[in-house]
């Protein structure tokens, strides 16, 4: 029979095998106040993606303002570093009195020292630049599950009602149908258990009336066997009388060797037409014997036939009462889902503020990060006299090693 496909989506089980009342459509029982009490603390924990309270964000504005106000703290000039610093904190863009990154200085040997500090930098902020990516990527992701996770719960809490009335019809239906393939396997079941003792007594049966025919056709192969030995055996002796005749030294003697011959080629004849009658007679109980067997599988074959569907159909419904099942048990774990969210709505409104401030989050580490890479860029840029200064110092050390294996190598 067709097994039925169901698709059934269900959010992540965040129950924690906790025992939910299931909330009725027709019962008349009424939802559960959900400020009447705190919820329990076990479906925070089961819910497994709690996250602590995020402090309030403070004012950046009026830490700027102390910032550019108070000068109690500021570094001298000539104590700031050379390069700039490799984590950028994050900010809100067009604050005013934003530092400007420090200029290089003039002449030529203060040129070369920035250059350099800038190459050193560059790989530095390479590598933060590689960590803010990371951090980008893994609250990106965890934001799309957070995301789709709040879309199914406020659907739920939209159409409660129909969605738990869903999945009880997904689970009356797939619970009928486990029933219907669980008889269904244990009459197949018994139907080959009984085709398998009729089988067994029709094998009982055929191997007795096989049994005269095997032993007469291992009579008739070793009889055909046997004379084909002594034909084999008179031709032999035939062979050695001619060739005795052959070497005769006189006419007496090829007389009496004449007559050995005589005698050896009427035997040898004698044994080749036992041999042939051998032969026939091997082939006739041959055929008797090959009737007989096809005679048997004529009559085994359909039946053995019948229990390999019967087995395949076995399986086959098997599967089909485990799928079902799994169908039973995911509809009832998306029930309890859908029931645990309506009953506590507050872990939506949270899940929904965790939402708000991971954007917000992303948002603002997106900002970060384009300002890094921007700084990158132009760390490379000043790191440039560096890159050009290092490829002559190796251009060099090329040359010398060359010089000094040619001079060296001259006979």
């Amino acid at each position: 029979m067709a097994v039925r496909e169901f698709d059934i989506p269900f959010g992540p089980d965040k129950t924690g095998g906790m025992g939910f009342a299931e909330l009725g459509i027709d019962d008349g029982a009424a939802a559960r106040d959900p400020f009447a009490e705190p919820p329990s603390d076990a479906f925070a924990r089961a819910r497994g993606q709690e996250r602590a309270g995020l402090p309030d964000e403070p004012d950046l504005e009026d830490i700027e303002e102390f910032a550019l106000e108070d000068d109690a703290f500021a570094v001298p000039e000539a104590s700031q570093p050379t390069g700039p610093a490799l984590h950028l904190p994050l900010r809100r863009r067009g604050a005013e009195g934003d530092p400007e990154p420090p200029q290089p200085q003039d002449g030529p040997e203060d040129g070369v020292q920035t250059s350099f500090a800038a190459l050193r930098d560059s790989f530095g902020q390479s590598r933060e630049l590689k960590a803010r990516q990371r951090e980008i990527d893994e609250l990106a992701d965890q934001l799309r599950l957070d995301r789709e996770e709040l879309a199914d719960r406020e659907d739920i809490i939209a159409n409660y009602e129909a969605l738990v009335a869903e999945q009880d019809r997904i689970i009356e239906e797939a619970s009928a149908l486990r029933e219907e393939d669980k008889a269904e396997l244990s009459a197949i079941a018994h139907d080959i258990e009984a085709a398998e003792d009729e089988l067994a007594e029709m094998r009982e049966y055929h191997n007795r009336q096989m049994q005269p025919l095997e032993t007469e056709l291992g009579r008739a192969r070793a009889g055909a066997e046997q004379a084909k030995n002594d034909e084999r055996s008179r031709k032999s002796e035939l062979g050695a009388a001619e060739a005795e005749l052959r070497k005769a030294a006189s006419s007496s003697d090829a007389t009496m060797l004449q007559a050995k011959v005589d005698q050896f080629r009427e035997a040898y004849d004698k044994a080749c037409d036992i041999s042939a009658e051998a032969q026939d007679i091997l082939a006739e109980v041959k055929r008797i014997y090959d009737d007989a067997v096809n005679e048997v599988e004529s009559r085994e074959g359909p039946l053995e036939r019948s229990i390999g569907d019967m087995e395949q159909h076995e399986e086959e419904l098997k599967e089909s009462i485990a799928q079902l099942g799994d169908e039973i048990s995911a509809a009832r774990k998306r029930r309890q889902y859908c029931d645990a969210v309506y009953q506590y709505p507050e872990e939506t409104e949270k899940l929904r503020r965790t939402v708000a401030a991971d954007e917000e989050a992303l948002d603002e580490m997106q900002l970060d990060y384009d300002d890094l890479s921007a700084l990158l860029a132009r760390t490379k840029a000043d790191a440039r006299k560096a890159k050009v200064m290092l490829g002559l110092v190796v251009a060099v050390i090329a040359v010398l090693v060359v010089a000094a294996v040619v001079i060296f190598t001259r006979p």
